[in-house]
């Protein structure tokens, strides 16, 4: 994927749950702006009824985003930044179009300038492209409202500058759109060149440690066959005769080896995760994945798991046995991650809330329940 089709919160959840403060900030700004502008040049003639309505069309689509952008949401969707572009310029029009003609430069400004800080709000969260796209959009549709609303004014003879005046701050709108576009683009490509900086290391690592792991490998050969294979020998030798005992203790000597370097050749990425979440032998850990599909997760993908399954293990108030177990659904593969918990369901929110963010965000699709003192973390991902 290039950087347009990516967000920031993708390629760095973990860091990106840092911006969600800043970006309620601006969406509270945003809200209180619409507000002040609302309440504070009401007129004779305005609209009260409608003047509430927009103000709820307005504080519904903050709440929306403000609830999106909670470190324990996880990713924001496509569908939630649309549908809150649309309550906003909803909100904005019936403001406008409920002012009377003499208030209407007063009482437009708000929408661009409240659209503008939800745009930056969301810079972090969505892809370039989109936000390129739906902020234009918007900002477009800004100006179509406050030409609709400033018309009733055409027969007076300011009407020129009463447009140009309410058509101003749709500049404003255009320009949060495209620099929150340009200013998330600069990350991602930051973000981009460092996890290609950090591959190419790692290839670079992987050749001079090659020689180094080879020998390690021979180590641990050489000690299996130190302890099982040469104590037997040496019993042979020093009776100089072979018997049918000895002829089966051999093949099941043969039988345990190559059982054990078949399985470590074919032990996967996530069994090794589970092997260290057990080192301390507190938290039982097991895998099912008999088709192999961890290998199928990507990178991001798995070191969101790593980080949840060993924060899992580690932690006092979790009683295990924490187990994995990867299936097919047709094109599409699932994940379940079971654990025993002896801590109630808000103290393991509130203490992995942010593990659970970052995996809703790796993964499209992923739940997390509590039932009968344990906790189940279900995921999909498509093929790497």
């Amino acid at each position: 994927m290039t950087a347009r089709q990516l967000s920031r919160q993708q390629l760095d959840p973990q860091g990106t749950l840092g911006a969600s403060i800043p970006s309620m900030i601006l969406v509270a700004v945003s809200f209180a702006w619409g507000l002040f502008a609302t309440v504070g040049f009401m007129a004779e003639g305005d609209s009260v009824v409608l003047s509430v309505v927009s103000l709820v069309l307005l504080g519904g689509a903050c709440a929306l985003i403000i609830r999106a952008i909670r470190s324990a949401r996880g990713a924001v969707t496509a569908s939630g930044h649309l549908v809150a572009h649309i309550l906003v310029l909803v909100a904005f029009a019936v403001s406008a179009l409920g002012a009377p003609a003499a208030s209407v430069p007063d009482r437009t400004g708000w929408g661009p300038f409240s659209l503008g800080l939800i745009m930056i709000a969301l810079a972090p969260y969505r892809p370039v492209r989109e936000l390129i796209i739906v902020g234009a959009a918007s900002a477009g549709m800004t100006g179509v409202i406050t030409l609709v609303a400033a018309s009733r004014s055409l027969g007076s003879p300011a009407a020129a500058i009463v447009i140009a005046i309410s058509i101003a701050p749709v500049v404003v709108a255009l320009a949060c759109a495209v620099g929150s576009a340009i200013y998330s683009r600069g990350i991602i490509e930051v973000l981009l060149r460092g996890r290609r900086r950090a591959e190419a290391r790692t290839e670079s690592l992987a050749g001079e440690l090659r020689d180094d792991i080879v020998r390690s490998v021979q180590l641990d050969r050489v000690t299996i066959l130190r302890r099982d294979v040469v104590p037997f020998f040496a019993e042979v030798l020093s009776r100089g005769r072979i018997s049918d005992s000895d002829r089966d203790r051999a093949l099941t000597i043969a039988g345990a080896i190559r059982d054990l370097m078949v399985a470590e050749a074919d032990r996967s990425w996530l069994e090794s995760v589970m092997r260290q979440a057990g080192g301390a032998e507190r938290v039982h850990g097991t895998v099912d994945d008999p088709e192999h599909l961890a290998a199928h997760i990507q990178s991001s993908q798995r070191t969101a798991m790593r980080a949840a399954i060993i924060a899992l293990a580690e932690d006092p108030e979790v009683a295990g046995p924490l187990s994995v177990a990867l299936s097919r659904n047709g094109g599409r593969y699932e994940g379940v991650l079971t654990v025993g918990v002896d801590a109630p369901e808000h103290v393991m929110r509130s203490k992995f809330g942010r593990y659970f963010a970052v995996m809703r965000t790796a993964f499209p699709v992923s739940d997390v329940r509590f039932e009968h003192s344990r906790l189940t973390l279900r995921f999909h991902y498509e093929h790497s």
